[in-house]
């Protein structure tokens, strides 16, 4: 199979899935604090696991291999830890003794401490890379709370670079987003970036950026709003985010990526639909924090074979779906902010869940057993006039169509609805080529389900 041959993985799933369930019924407190979880915020409770720990006489080994387990490198007091490569599986730590432990994740130990675990005390300082709360500590069993900011591991760990971290923290969340040219935007936002170079490691840095993407786009957003609202009922934040989504205009977009490579993803599959919708993508991922991004730009049929993401394109007037965006709005890493921020639901619940308090779905441009995807509404979002002015001398709008963007607004974000299942961690080509014509600015008719 190629490298980004996405595969399935029911066995591995479905073990992990009633080791989960076997765990959480040792406690009642943990299977109703899971279960309420799970209901009131419309998630699987398994898409909020970090990981599990298991003892390691209960498991055979052997069998692990043949579901696509894989002994990975990481290996803390005596546990080993094991993974399904290229899936979007959570890991098993397997530990000599009796201990068992189901360890969610949340995005703010403090917010998650002020709602469940108050009594409670928490491993780890602020802002460190590892921080760990366990609300049920019993003889055998834990139910525990993990919040991660840049760390691949499963310990706690001192560290000296706190104030480094917060200062980084704030400086990215106030930064400057707008400039009298893009280019010097970016410029200035890589600047700021490398502020930090000698301070905070790569996966540190990446957790502060998209910590501060999330909080702009937030802002940005009503389906985020309400949706963080009940996550926020139990101090849970964002910790279900499957990917973030930036968009970019064609001349930029080499320095866009160049950003996230900066940061520490590294390039995955790159979608090019080419003459069938106008778009290119490319998704990068973080090794180790696992952090996706989905990085889109116009593309056309004679580009598809291009390393587009390392290799610089002309600009055209004539804009597809994500150049046009991006002329209304600014690029997504600049004044825009994310198109949007992707997270796991149970799929039908949350448009249910949703639709109950005012935020529409629009109709699913994925729906296998293994991939559901879903938009909510478009937030509409007001257009500069100089930004109009500029696509208007370019011949990108007519004035018809200016005349509806000053009257009416165009689309700007959503919240993506998403539910995977066996492991699979790719997307669909033909699925996500729908969803950019039916995104297009210019359609401005919804399909909602």
């Amino acid at each position: 199979m190629s490298l980004f041959d996405w595969q399935l993985f029911a066995d591995a799933e479905s073990f992990l899935q009633c080791r989960l369930k076997e765990l959480l019924n040792k406690s009642s407190f943990a299977l109703e604090q899971a279960t309420e979880i799970q209901r009131s915020t419309s998630t699987n409770i398994f898409d909020w696991v970090d990981h599990l720990v298991l003892p390691a006489e209960s498991v055979s080994v052997e069998e692990l291999l043949k579901m696509g387990f894989k002994e990975s490198q990481k290996s803390i007091d005596g546990a080993t830890v094991f993974r399904v490569g290229g899936s979007s599986l959570f890991p098993l730590v397997l530990k000599s003794g009796k201990s068992s432990e189901v360890a969610l994740t949340v995005e703010n130990m403090d917010d998650f401490r002020k709602t469940l675990g108050k009594e409670k005390s928490v491993q780890g300082a602020p802002n460190s890379s590892f921080r760990k709360l366990s609300l049920v500590d019993e003889k055998d069993f834990a139910f525990s709370f993990v919040e991660r900011r840049g760390s691949s591991g499963y310990a706690v760990e001192d560290t000296d670079e706190f104030d480094s971290y917060v200062e980084a923290l704030n400086a990215l969340e106030s930064r400057k987003r707008e400039f009298p040219s893009v280019e010097e935007g970016i410029y200035e936002t890589e600047k700021l970036l490398k502020r930090f170079e000698n301070k905070l490691s790569k996966p540190r840095l990446a957790d502060v950026f998209f910590r501060a993407e999330r909080r702009y786009w937030e802002t940005r957003n009503r389906a985020a709003e309400v949706q963080k609202r009940r996550q926020d009922t139990f101090g849970m934040g964002w910790g279900n985010v499957d990917h973030h989504t930036f968009r970019s205009s064609r001349g930029n977009f080499v320095a866009l990526i160049h950003i996230f490579e900066y940061l520490g993803l590294e390039p995955r599959e790159s979608f090019h639909a080419g003459a069938q919708a106008g778009w290119g993508a490319q998704i990068l991922e973080e090794k180790d924090g696992g952090k996706v991004v989905f990085a889109d730009l116009d593309l056309s049929v004679e580009e598809k074979d291009i390393d587009f993401a390392h290799k610089a394109l002309e600009t055209r007037s004539q804009l597809g779906t994500v150049g046009l965006w991006v002329g209304l709005h600014g690029e997504s890493i600049l004044e825009a902010g994310m198109h949007h921020l992707a997270a796991r639901f149970r799929f039908e619940a949350v448009r249910e869940d949703l639709n109950a308090l005012g935020v529409r779905m629009m109709k699913p441009f994925s729906n296998f057993p293994f991939l559901k995807q879903a938009f909510t509404e478009p937030e509409k979002w007001q257009v500069h006039g100089e930004k109009l002015n500029l696509l208007l001398k370019n011949r990108s709008l007519t004035s018809e169509q200016t005349s509806v963007f000053i009257r009416d607004g165009a689309v700007g974000s959503h919240l993506e609805n998403v539910e995977r299942g066996q492991g699979f961690k790719g997307f669909n080509q033909n699925s996500v080529s729908a969803i950019i014509k039916w995104t297009n600015p210019l359609s401005q008719e919804g399909k909602y389900a």
